[in-house]
């Protein structure tokens, strides 16, 4: 049991520093309108890391409640257009909290 706990705390640590690294940084630095380059590898990045997410899930990892609020934070906030900011969270959060953050960004 110690392994899986340990794995798991690895895990989330690793998902949490790449969130904040290479998907909330770049969008909160963005720029109007968004860089089309750097929005696909962001796009790109939150798509591997919610596969990541995912697997650490099979693990017996449960969801970071404080993750997705930080994440949704950031989108809320962030620069940049707002499509952009929901795909994003779309892809991080899932489509229903997606669509309530768009909500709140129109």
């Amino acid at each position: 049991m110690e392994i899986r706990a340990a794995l798991q705390t690895s895990c989330r640590a690793r998902y949490t520093r790449d969130v904040r690294a290479s998907v909330l940084q770049p969008l909160a630095a963005g720029s109007e309108p968004s860089d089309d380059a750097a929005q696909h590898a962001i796009e790109r990045t939150a798509r591997d890391l919610r596969r990541f997410e995912h697997a650490s899930r099979l693990l017996g990892g449960e969801a970071d409640d404080t993750m997705v609020s930080e994440v949704a934070d950031t989108l809320r906030t962030g620069v940049g257009p707002a499509v952009d900011r929901a795909r994003v969270a779309e892809i991080l959060l899932g489509a229903d909290r997606a669509a309530t953050l768009l909500a709140e960004l129109v």
